[in-house]
């Protein structure tokens, strides 16, 4: 009986703690050829109980689960990352709002963005557009704004009509509230020029044309 007893030996040594979810199938298939040496070579007056043979079949199937389920995830995570690409193509080319004061002056386009009074009317509304140097190149009026969002452009022109150079401009928005002259808060429309996937969570930069890149959780609207 010293078959018999060299595979007990063998098979009460295998222990699911010690499996691997990548050597799954090697550590299975060697359970079973363990098994069925064991069921060949048992004393027919004290058949083997069945019990252990049971259990360790029932980790092995865990184990397996948890590995499609792994897999699953995976794929999962590899369709949510091509759907994320996928939306980030469709905003090449757009416009995206994002917080801050500073727009870029193409050769053909306007300048426009958003005025947030943070549920605070405000008069007096002036909108004054400095050059990248910090100089002043025109004041708009634009009069009073409800406690609402309110949108503004600017033509890219000077006091004199002129057309100003592309490059980027700086928009100072201030407004009278309570008899108080306030700064008020801005939003300015951008132009996405391209989009990178940075990661595998699949998180995206914009590169906005001329002011560089932003994280796309910045992104308060797009048009």
């Amino acid at each position: 009986m010293s078959g018999v007893d060299s595979q007990n030996s063998a098979l009460s040594g295998l222990s699911i703690d010690n499996v691997q979810v990548e050597k799954e199938e090697t550590d299975q298939d060697m359970f079973l050829k363990l098994m069925l040496a064991q069921l060949e070579n048992q004393d027919p007056l004290k058949p083997q109980d069945g019990t252990e043979f049971l259990s360790q079949m029932a980790q092995f199937s865990t184990v397996e689960g948890i590995g499609n389920l792994n897999k699953g995830i995976d794929e999962l995570n590899g369709l949510y990352r091509s759907n994320q690409a996928l939306q980030a193509t469709a905003l090449v080319g757009r416009d995206v709002l994002v917080s801050g004061n500073v727009g870029y002056l193409d050769a053909a386009n306007t300048l426009s963005g958003v005025v947030h009074p943070d549920g605070v009317a405000a008069t007096d509304v002036l909108v004054t557009i400095k050059d990248a140097s910090g100089q002043i190149v025109r004041q708009v009026n634009i009069g009073s704004v409800s406690s609402d969002d309110e949108p503004f452009e600017w033509d890219g022109t000077d006091q004199n009509g002129q057309r100003l150079p592309v490059g980027a401009y700086t928009m100072d928005i201030t407004g009278r509230v309570a008899g108080e002259v306030e700064a008020m808060r801005t939003s300015m429309y951008a132009n996405v020029n391209s989009v990178s996937i940075v990661n595998n969570n699949g998180d995206m930069l914009l590169n906005l044309n001329g002011l560089g890149q932003i994280s796309s959780n910045s992104i308060q609207q797009v048009r």
